[in-house]
């Protein structure tokens, strides 16, 4: 028996023991001054039920691993969530993903359990990251009890320090994923709006953001957290004058 055989077991037949913090893995990387090439990322979107962050679940979960500069499309994780919430035909309207094919997903505890052991000791990666970052800690804390303890970086927040260059002359800056994919043309053979495909259309656009902040001499983990710091700081402090 596996581990998350156990873990999903070990759940169902004590419920009470919704504390599995032990057995799932820590972030190395909270406070580690690694370098960017040795760095371990996974790149992930999820897909819910709406854009509520207290109230709305995951119907679908997709990741990409990036290890030593370059997407690894053997290292894929995707899966369907089998959402309890009952108003579900807006977002599966949305998400292409039919009421049968959710019914046949995992249940939310064996997809989180099976999504934080494919992370494994990495840096979440993600376009928007905070609304995925909230879902995903508020799912783990009300099923697992479990306080999701990895770094995350936010690719809009790369794009918009790194890649401003690219930018057409007076052209604002792309708010949207689709928006970059477009200006700097990347696959756009992938089908949008599954999880699994927008995590690598996101990995793609990260790649090309780490490549830039190498070019700026960002070059450790560090280094990389403290450009964001730097450039949230002049943004709140330009939105005052």
């Amino acid at each position: 028996m596996g581990l998350i055989d156990s873990l999903t077991g070990w759940l169902r037949n004590d419920p009470a023991k919704k504390q599995i913090s032990h057995l799932l893995p820590d972030s190395q990387y909270q406070s580690s001054d690694t370098s960017l090439d040795q760095t371990h990322f996974t790149v992930f979107d999820l897909e819910t039920t709406g854009l509520n962050i207290h109230k709305d679940q995951i119907l679908a979960m997709g990741a990409v691993k990036i290890e030593h500069n370059r997407v690894h499309l053997d290292q894929q994780f995707e899966l369907l969530v089998n959402s309890q919430q009952r108003a579900l035909s807006e977002a599966t309207l949305v998400h292409g993903l039919s009421p049968g094919e959710i019914a046949t997903g995992h249940n939310p505890v064996e997809a989180l359990t099976q999504f934080f052991q494919f992370c494994g000791d990495t840096v979440l990666v993600g376009y928007h990251v905070e609304f995925d970052r909230a879902v995903l800690g508020r799912a783990c804390k009300n099923l697992l009890n479990y306080k999701v303890p990895f770094l995350f970086l936010d690719v809009a927040d790369l794009a918009r320090i790194f890649l401003k260059d690219r930018l057409p002359s007076g052209q604002r800056t792309p708010k949207g994923l689709d928006d970059w994919a477009t200006l700097l043309q990347l696959d756009s053979g992938i089908e949008r709006h599954h999880a699994s495909a927008d995590a690598l259309l996101t990995a793609e656009l990260f790649l090309i953001c780490l490549n830039q902040a190498k070019a700026q001499q960002v070059t450790t983990l560090t280094e990389l957290k403290q450009k964001i710091t730097l450039s949230g700081k002049l943004l709140q402090s330009q939105s005052h004058i």
